[in-house]
């Protein structure tokens, strides 16, 4: 039998967006908490930034069609993101950081995150967002990892809200 075809209204497929995107922060919240050695802190935050970028890079292009941005290394999402204004210029340094751990932890089997690795993370942070997260958090990587999420998917929210609110007009 033929599956239905089923055409979805606008509103509703915003509406099913903004929905993913509160499943995906949660899943976020969810899988880092199960996550808790550092191997698994590190490749999982790692996979939700960069579906962040992914996602912002898509919303700021006008022909997204045009670029499989899936192919594109970690660090060149990265600075397209930037080039793209989509991703504030403070978070380059912890992002690129993090792709670093990342590939050193997936490459080498003896490595380990230390306690130098989470420090010069909390340090790249501006000192604004340094005092935001809290001198106490500098070595809890989740807890910077965490925020660093945070300020990711709320820049993935206004995206979104602001592609939604043009498509109305």
């Amino acid at each position: 039998m033929p599956e239905p075809n089923i055409e979805l209204s606008d509103e509703l497929k915003k509406l099913l967006l903004r929905s993913e995107d509160q499943r995906h922060a949660s899943k976020f919240v969810h899988d880092m908490l199960l996550g808790q050695d550092n191997l698994a802190i590190v490749i999982r935050g790692h996979l939700y930034f960069e579906s962040a970028l992914n996602r912002l890079i898509e919303e700021s292009l006008r022909e997204p069609s045009e670029i499989d941005v899936e192919r594109l290394t970690f660090r060149l999402k990265t600075e397209l993101a930037l080039a793209l204004e989509a991703v504030p210029r403070d978070l380059k340094q912890p992002l690129l950081l993090v792709n670093s751990l990342r590939n050193r932890l997936a490459h080498d089997i003896d490595a380990e995150i230390t306690a130098k690795d989470t420090n010069n993370l909390f340090n790249f942070f501006t000192k604004h967002d340094r005092e935001r997260i809290g001198a106490d958090a500098r070595s809890n990587l989740l807890g910077l990892f965490g925020f660093l999420f945070g300020r990711l998917h709320g820049k993935v929210l206004v995206k979104a809200a602001a592609s939604s609110a043009e498509e109305k007009s």
